[in-house]
């Protein structure tokens, strides 16, 4: 299958003590080719850059399905640099749309250009669609891509998988959202930052090599595996 994964940034980050963590006045003078130049500063593959328990189980996951033979691409939503690739290079740096107002994420997401550049690279494969796209985002993320935008983009043959947005996903039978709180934490045994990507990594765990997936219920269904349920899709048949 060929799978979309929008991850965000997190506030934790991985890179040497000695680098300096970049303010956003600092990421803002200049694009990211230059900011590199600093010698106080290296760039970091996004996905090792973010550190947080939600993208340490998404490394897992997107692992787990490449090594199954599924196509995975794997996108940040930024609030420092806008959308980025997995394997772009970034510098430390200290920028959050999480405390940030509605009126804020929306002025510097449109610096950004991320609502334009996520139904850029919906519509750049719309030849070639995506089969499942995961939006492992907080509300703040989902503001700041214009959701019901995004939504709109989406080629009818693509499966989406959404987080606490239930309003979202009423009335569209190729939608879902999946319930990531605290209380469902728990029966994970785990915190609530990190279940979002708990879900993606037992999706992972589920699914056959090279399955294809149709039946939208049946990647809810492998999202809320726990260790006791964990036999496969087989089940769900």
């Amino acid at each position: 299958m060929k799978i979309l994964v929008i991850d965000q940034c997190s506030g934790s980050k991985n890179y040497p003590e000695a680098l300096h963590e970049l303010t956003q006045e600092e990421v803002d003078s200049g694009p990211v080719e230059q900011l590199l130049e600093r010698p106080d500063t290296a760039g970091i593959p996004a996905n090792e850059l973010y550190s947080g328990r939600q993208q340490q189980r998404i490394n897992e996951a997107v692992e787990v399905l490449r090594s199954k033979g599924h196509k995975v691409d794997r996108k940040f939503v930024s609030a420092g640099f806008g959308l980025i690739d997995e394997r772009e290079e970034l510098p430390p740096y200290e920028i959050t749309f999480s405390g940030m107002n509605h009126g804020e994420i929306d002025q510097r997401a449109e610096r950004l250009q991320i609502a334009e550049e996520v139904c850029e690279l919906l519509t750049e494969t719309s030849d070639d669609p995506f089969d499942i796209i995961f939006f492992a985002l907080g509300s703040d993320y989902y503001h700041a891509i214009d959701l019901d935008q995004t939504l709109a983009s989406i080629p009818d043959s693509t499966l989406v998988i959404l987080f606490n947005q239930e309003e979202r996903a009423g009335g569209n039978d190729r939608v879902i959202s999946i319930s990531a709180r605290t209380d469902d934490a728990k029966r994970y045994s785990t915190i609530v930052v990190a279940l979002k990507g708990v879900y993606v990594k037992n999706f992972a765990q589920q699914v056959g090599r090279e399955e294809s997936i149709s039946n939208i219920e049946k990647i809810r269904e492998g999202c809320l595996a726990t260790e006791t349920t964990q036999s496969g899709f087989d089940e769900f048949a």
